[in-house]
């Protein structure tokens, strides 16, 4: 019984050797011939084989070709489920740029991500999925790079992080297939990295039409360490926004720009209230000057606000037959923001507060009775008290009365006010004993 057992032990035993033996010998032979396919490979392409050690031991291959670095390797797969072929190119790839032939994954990512970008082309656009920064995958992406991109094999190679990456489930072992993926992954990389980029992004921030591509170019481009000789060109750009991008980079030297781009009529509201804002801020006296002129310019109506914000920020105290100029065109924001800024203009404030206070527009009538508040005289008062009539703007009326009554007392160093001034204030005189 014993020596059954001992003989069933050799017997397992030696097969299990044997087994462990093939898988070895197995294991050296795939090694080799992936040797020799590196080897051809890194011959073929000018690349250097070296050797990496591990479970996927063997050789890899890497070199400088052009602009692009090449590496082909073998490596097992994270999750212990295989090996796989790869060849990485990198070098001048913009890093935040992904890309990678249309699949069933790509689609899965678009529902989760969103859509990626098109360019414009029916073919590339529905074989690829793009994202990235829209001006440099727009500028990168021209003609000739698609072409080289369409013509490499559907292999499965995605660009991401700066590289590009072509892998193959398995041990590629024939020398021919690892060279035309090795090709591949140089001829996506290549064309990905092209030295044009940063001119080609020059072009479209000084010479395209369209307002919101040139600015996007703008900044994609000082991204990318232009210099101040782009900036000063980007000066003369027919877009006001790129104007306005490229003052903001130069400095104090550039506050003729800033001000050609608040005083461009046909420049959007938007942009030139940004400019005026950033002119305030570093040459006040032009600002002030240019925000003055913008409270009368019809377009800056919705800016109106913030135009007279920035006036009051700088110091400036508008004349208040100017604002009240405003009023009859304006809208119920802006004539509150006139009320508001009434109490601190020159000149005589009652006579158009008193009219916003009868407007329509709660708002409007709140900020004009806390504007008198400030600087209406006694002959406000009734009209104060007409309107205090309960809720918020009750409130505020009354609350404007009490200043007024109180810098008349001031006025008078605290003695009973007289009979003229009583009735101006709508008070009654209290009855003698």
């Amino acid at each position: 019984m014993a020596s059954d057992i001992a003989t069933v032990i050799l017997v397992i035993g030696g097969g299990l050797t044997a087994f462990i033996g093939a898988i070895w010998w197995l294991g050296r032979t795939l090694n080799r011939r992936w040797a020799r396919a590196v080897e051809q490979v890194a011959e073929a392409l000018g690349l250097a084989v070296e050797p990496v050690s591990g479970l996927n031991g063997g050789v890899a291959a890497q070199g400088q070709i052009g602009r692009t670095t090449l590496r082909v390797e073998r490596i097992g797969d994270a999750q212990g489920s295989g090996t796989f072929s790869r060849i990485i190119g990198s070098g001048s790839i913009p890093p935040d740029l992904e890309l990678a032939p249309e699949t069933v994954t790509a689609a899965v990512g678009k529902l989760l991500r969103g859509r990626d970008i098109e360019v414009g082309d029916a073919v590339f656009d529905r074989r690829m999925v793009v994202r990235g920064e829209e001006a440099v995958v727009r500028a990168l992406l021209d003609d000739a790079t698609r072409a080289a991109i369409l013509e490499a094999p559907r292999v499965g190679f995605r660009v991401a992080a700066g590289k590009v990456t072509v892998e193959q489930p398995g041990s590629v072992n024939d020398p021919e297939k690892l060279l035309r993926l090795a090709r591949v992954g140089l001829r996506v990389a290549q064309a990905l990295a092209t030295p044009e980029l940063d001119a080609r992004l020059e072009q479209a921030a000084l010479a395209s039409d369209d307002a919101d591509a040139a600015l996007a170019a703008f900044h994609a481009r000082m991204k990318r360490g232009a210099d101040a000789r782009f900036a000063e060109r980007a000066c003369a750009s027919p877009h006001a926004a790129v104007r306005l991008a490229a003052a903001r980079r130069r400095g104090i030297e550039a506050v003729s720009v800033l001000r050609g781009v608040a005083e461009d009529a046909a420049a959007p509201a938007a942009v030139r209230a940004e400019a005026l804002a950033v002119l305030m801020d570093r040459a006040r006296a032009e600002g002030v000057e240019v925000g003055q002129a913008l409270l009368a310019s019809p377009e800056m109506e919705s800016w109106r606000p913030l135009v007279l914000d920035q006036l009051a920020e700088a110091g400036a105290r508008p004349a208040a037959s100017a604002l009240s100029g405003l009023i009859p065109s304006a809208s119920p924001a802006t004539r509150a923001s006139i009320a508001a800024h009434l109490a601190a203009a020159d000149g005589d404030v009652q006579a158009p507060l008193l009219r916003l206070l009868d407007d329509p527009d709660a708002a409007v009538a709140l900020a004009a009775a806390r504007a008198l508040g400030e600087r209406g005289t006694p002959a406000a008062v009734p009209a104060l008290r007409g309107r205090a009539t309960g809720g918020e703007l009750g409130r505020a009326c009354e609350a404007a009365v009490e200043k007024i009554q109180s810098k008349i007392m001031e006025m008078a160093g605290g003695l009973s006010v007289g009979s003229a001034t009583s009735g101006a204030l709508g008070l009654t005189a209290p009855e003698g004993d």
